[in-house]
């Protein structure tokens, strides 16, 4: 998971340096091609996990990509930001997985 983590940080450092240069749909294309695979690869087997720092921070990087892509700022609630952007949370989404 720490590698996930790290993958997903230095894309969302990429998504931060071009966001002034994307409108809403190609940040979201971005997002949607490059950040959110890492979140949903094999997040069935990681998922059941029962820490939940890590998941915690999986979350949070997640509310980091909301706020990147909505242009937020830093203190903007980020379980706002994934409502506006009608994304699940990562918890829903790897629920949403198993159920599959």
């Amino acid at each position: 998971i720490d590698a996930l983590s790290k993958k997903v940080s230095q894309r969302l450092g990429v998504l931060r340096r071009v966001k002034y240069l994307l409108p809403l749909h190609g940040r979201l294309a971005i997002y949607n091609s490059l950040i959110l695979p890492l979140f949903d690869y094999a997040d069935i087997v990681w998922g059941n996990k029962n820490n939940k720092v890590l998941m915690h921070n999986l979350q949070v990087l997640q509310n980091n990509a909301a706020r990147t892509i909505l242009d937020y700022p830093k203190y903007f609630s980020g379980t706002e930001a994934l409502a506006q952007l009608n994304w699940m949370p990562l918890s829903e989404r790897r629920r949403q997985h198993r159920c599959i």
